[in-house]
């Protein structure tokens, strides 16, 4: 689970979404880990910070970072900008965006960390795991477009016994790592053992093949591994494979 918060610094445009509990370290990872990812609060951005200002023509953060991070994005009574929303699925489906006449590309990762405020049973039996989203994003035109669920009630709460009291990773140079990592692909490294199914959308398969090829780099940077090991890597990226349907597609990243 930790690992998968990683993905967005070696992927491009890889978009993934993280509701869990309080104090698992989620927005930590993407305000500290990388001088190439930035944290901003959900509710404070506009389409002109994100993505440019008609005013000035100046670019926004997406033609500036790999990772922009989106804090306390969770909160139903939250009202978000339907021209961002409009023009962040866009992005997200095909790595541009327009803003008057010119049509722009970009290769930033977003990343959508938010507390739940309702226990898992809870929101299955009653609503979804997207239901403390609000309205705007609660659009399954909008969730569609996330290529990976993780679920936040899975990660540790942080403890003081996890702080290791010696040597560690010197971050800057892991997050160079990881960003030169996004120049390779290895999405097709599973294709000689496995086959995707043919009932998986062509969405779903993008987002099998965005988080495979992730945590690929991430685990075996080299870019071999053993069939075992890929196997061992598989099954998380399935998670994204749809087992059923409720309201908003409820179940589309609901855990087999």
């Amino acid at each position: 689970m930790q690992l998968l918060r990683l993905v967005p610094f070696c992927g491009r445009n890889y978009n993934i979404i993280e509701l869990g509990p309080k104090g698992t370290g989620k927005s930590h990872i993407y305000s500290e880990f990388s001088p190439h990812g930035i944290l901003v609060s959900g509710g404070e951005v506009t389409v002109a910070k994100l993505f440019v200002n008609n005013s000035t023509g100046k670019i926004g953060l997406v033609g500036y970072w790999d990772v922009v991070a989106f804090d306390e994005f969770a909160g139903k009574k939250k009202r978000a900008d339907k021209a961002l929303v409009d023009i962040m699925k866009n992005y997200m489906a095909n790595k541009s965006f327009s803003r008057g006449i010119e049509t722009l590309g970009a290769e930033v990762s977003m990343a959508f960390v938010g507390n739940t405020q309702h226990t898992v049973p809870y929101m299955l039996k009653h609503a979804d795991l997207f239901d403390d989203l609000p309205e705007q994003y609660h659009d399954s035109a909008f969730l569609d477009r996330v290529h990976f669920y993780l679920p936040g009630w899975e990660v540790d709460i942080i403890r003081g016994e996890m702080f290791s009291n010696g040597y560690g990773f010197v971050v800057d140079y892991l997050a160079e790592i990881l960003r030169s990592l996004r120049n390779h692909d290895f999405s097709d490294r599973y294709q000689e053992h496995f086959t995707l199914s043919s009932d998986i959308s062509t969405r779903d398969s993008d987002g099998i093949h965005k988080t495979f090829s992730g945590l690929m780099k991430i685990l075996f940077p080299e870019g071999e591994a053993t069939k075992e090991e890929i196997q061992g890597n598989t099954p998380l990226c399935y998670r994204r494979a749809q087992t059923g349907q409720r309201s908003a597609h409820a179940y589309r990243f609901h855990l087999r």
